[in-house]
């Protein structure tokens, strides 16, 4: 790791480095903070299923921090008051989310989220002394580079894609993430363009910002680009009422090239270019469907029945995708048909799409508190300086709560927050830089001169348990990678053995696991592995049809019938499930219970039914020429959910 400084220090009793050296140094400790936040873009090799808990960036940033205590010549420490107050409470929610594995399902999950929130508080710390030591120049330069490299690739990819709609989800997801973490910077780049004082150097200056807003809008996010706007004009309109004079006729000019930025795009791509623009997301024109809109409220409401359960402690730190299901199936209780199918039935989920919601249901009222009051102190800070000591802040800090109202409003809506590690650090150095720049204007009572210095030892200790702890998922997500490749069937399965042994949350591994069972013929071995994919939170549509065929291998029709009755309860509206247990009974020769079940998928969607019980029965060339004469019957390739339907395709002589 190399020096986060621009000035001029000793390194040995002899050897002063020049101004150049030192300049490098800044630089290339600048771009070690940019690669931190983009590693999660780099073409890395992935395991087809990951773990369920992230851990490369986790893994590099504890390994930046490391590095930065050990060669960084800066120290983790704090200053001020409001800096100090701060922490308290971030340690104090770090605790408690360790005292949560007394109760989780899932001691590994807490473990991730504490060491998780270790590394945000440590970056906080670091970014705090920097800023008190160093300036602003160095985090400045480290969010210019990453929004460089976000930006010119996301034109990159626009500019070389050969087909939007064959690529259109894949583009959302690679950049919806990273849209949350740019949007809560990009203030912060449009203030700095403000200080400049010449012309052109202002416009060179706003080109990072411009560029970053861009990339941002083209994540094709509804989300970020509300929030984005949110944020930005909280951003302007503090500077502007609260901030200096001096500054508001530039201030109006740079709020002008937002606005004619924003313009562009959105209305280039809307009317002169196939691909949809934001707005087109937001008004319905390019997805009428508003799936993913009614997909999240969906989590949302069936998120409230584990509420009423655990409001008081919560299910466990990083543990709500293992309760998903429950709340699912609380939440078909008393709405058996609302909505009346099966939304993201096919697809695990294990964020609550809205950050206070899913800290309340994992760590209980405490962690909610705990979690709110660091940010509740800044904003009375704040109050307390504009309103009680008529103090200006900087554009800085207006810069920078634009950008964490921002993230504080895409946070509402999306999965990604804290919970997406660039995201998290990147939020954390605005929040630093926010609480600097207030006090540096705010009253004594909150610049107390007594310095706070986390100690090494601890620091180092921290970071060195969370670099293991990163590293092993990251061997067990290579095992299971391996095992992916490996012909022999008992070869791989030793393979995703050890990846569920090192990692006890790996659902994928356990999965893997029956399904090894499954081909060398151990059907007994193959259901409790599914069991534990399912108890990990891999209880979807598909992977309970497979735990009812694990049963039916080893003639297990109660078994089999009870799995079907277990997936019911919480996907009672899927029609595949349904026609599939219909298909299942006949065998048995419950002929009565197959009808009833056959009606039910009827009455919930006709013509899938009818498609779905013609697939399973007949096959799929004659199921495609019937649905071509019937119009009362869906084709295979119109049938939810879509990977479903590869199992039943029929075999041709060489496939």
């Amino acid at each position: 790791m190399y020096a986060i400084t621009r000035t001029t220090y000793i390194d040995t009793p002899t050897a002063v480095p020049s101004t150049q050296r030192s300049n490098l140094r800044f630089l290339a400790a600048a771009a070690a903070l940019a690669v931190v936040l983009l590693v999660s873009l780099a073409p890395l090799p992935y395991a087809e299923a990951p773990s369920n808990q992230t851990w490369r960036v986790e893994l590099a940033a504890a390994v930046f921090l490391l590095e930065a205590l050990a060669f960084g010549n800066i120290q983790f420490a704090l200053t001020s008051g409001l800096s100090k107050l701060i922490a308290a409470f971030f340690a104090s929610f770090i605790l408690w989310s360790l005292i949560s594995a007394a109760w989780a399902m899932s001691f590994a999950a807490v473990a991730h989220h504490t060491l998780l929130w270790c590394e945000y508080a440590l970056f906080f710390t670091l970014a705090s002394e920097i800023l008190k030591t160093r300036g602003r120049s160095f985090l400045l330069t480290a969010f210019i580079l990453f929004i460089a490299v976000i930006g010119l690739v996301a034109i990159l990819d626009y500019v070389t894609l050969p087909d939007f709609k064959s690529l259109e989800k894949t583009l959302r997801a690679r950049y919806s993430a990273y849209g949350e973490l740019v949007i809560t910077i990009l203030p912060l780049l449009w203030a700095a363009a403000l200080y400049r004082l010449r012309t052109r150097s202002w416009l060179l200056g706003i080109l990072p910002a411009a560029l970053g807003w861009t990339a941002a809008m083209l994540s094709l996010s509804k989300g970020v680009f509300i929030a984005g706007i949110i944020g930005s004009l909280f951003a302007f309109a503090g500077a502007f009422i609260f901030g200096k004079k001096v500054h508001r006729k530039r201030l109006l000019a740079t709020a002008c090239v937002w606005l004619a930025v924003t313009v562009v795009v959105q209305a280039g791509f809307s009317i002169f270019s196939p691909i949809p623009a934001t707005v087109d997301y937001i008004s319905g024109k390019a997805d009428q469907t508003r799936e993913t809109s009614t997909a999240r409220i969906f989590v949302w409401r069936t998120t409230v029945p584990l509420l009423r359960e655990h409001w008081l402690v919560g299910v466990g730190a990083d543990n709500y995708g293992l309760v998903a299901n429950d709340g699912r199936a609380e939440f078909r209780k008393t709405h058996p048909t609302d909505p009346p199918d099966e939304p993201i039935s096919d697809a695990m989920f294990a964020r609550a799409h809205n950050e206070p919601l899913q800290v309340l249901l994992e760590l209980g009222i405490p962690g909610l508190l705990l979690f709110a009051a660091p940010f509740l102190i800044l904003v009375l800070a704040a109050i307390k300086l504009i309103i009680f000591e008529k103090r200006r802040p900087s554009l800085m800090f207006w810069a920078a709560a634009g950008g964490m109202v921002a993230f504080g409003v895409s946070s509402m809506l999306s999965s990604f927050s804290v919970r997406i590690v660039p995201n998290g650090i990147g939020f954390f150095l605005v929040f630093a830089f926010a609480v600097h720049e207030l006090s540096r204007v705010t009253s004594k009572g909150w610049r107390i001169r007594s310095t706070v210095r986390v100690p090494k030892a601890l620091v180092a200790g921290l970071l060195l348990i969370a670099t293991l702890f990163f590293a092993v998922k990251g061997f067990a997500e290579y095992s299971f990678a391996v095992g992916d490749v490996t012909v022999d069937r008992s070869v791989a399965a030793t393979y995703y053995s050890r990846a569920a042994f090192l990692d006890p949350d790996y659902a994928a591994a356990h999965y893997r696991l029956s399904g090894t069972d499954l081909q060398t013929g151990n059907f007994p071995d193959s259901i409790p592995e599914i069991r534990k994919a399912i108890r990990g939170g891999m209880g979807v549509v598909l992977m309970y049809a497979s735990l009812a065929d694990c049963y039916a291998k080893v003639g297990d029709r109660d078994g089999e019938f009870a799995a079907y009755d277990e997936a019911l309860r919480i996907f009672p509206n899927s029609v595949f499930l349904r026609v599939r247990y219909s298909t299942e009974l006949e065998k048995a020769s419950a002929g009565e219970a197959a009808a009833k079940q056959l009606t039910i998928a009827r009455n919930l969607d006709e013509k899938q039914a009818n498609g779905w019980y013609s697939l399973i029965t007949r096959g799929s060339v004659q199921s495609f020429y019937d649905a071509r004469m019937s119009e009362h019957m869906d084709a295979p390739v119109d049938l939810k959910p879509d990977m479903a339907v590869g199992q039943y395709l029929d075999k041709f002589p060489g496939q």
